[in-house]
């Protein structure tokens, strides 16, 4: 059997993650933050509009959909979606769930 590619058909797409860098921060407003990050990724000459996903905590400075990092960052590249973390989610409902009963605050505490 023959196999052919259709129009459709390209090669195998190869997502890769990297650890980029820690940078100090000046301020911690949404503009300051969204500066930062496309400064970084302009200064390792990377192309931004092959950014196709972001990803943060749900804290406002970050996710806000009107005025957060998220936001400004769209606005410079419309492909570049938010997706909320799930693991910061999933650790501030552990933190939340813990800090309301008096016995697992007295646990890890101590721990």
């Amino acid at each position: 059997m023959l196999e052919s590619k259709t129009a459709f058909q390209t090669d195998p797409v190869k997502v890769k993650e990297s650890f980029v860098d820690f940078i100090a921060l000046d301020a911690e407003d949404a503009q300051s933050l969204a500066d930062v990050i496309l400064s970084k990724i302009a200064a390792d000459d990377l192309d931004f509009q092959d950014c196709r996903g972001q990803g943060y905590d749900n804290a406002a400075t970050m996710a806000g959909k009107h005025s957060g990092v998220q936001r400004r960052v769209i606005q410079v590249n419309h492909k570049a979606q938010f997706v909320s973390c799930s693991n910061h989610s999933l650790n501030l409902a552990g933190v939340h769930a813990v800090s309301s009963n008096s016995n697992s605050v007295t646990f890890f505490r101590n721990s």
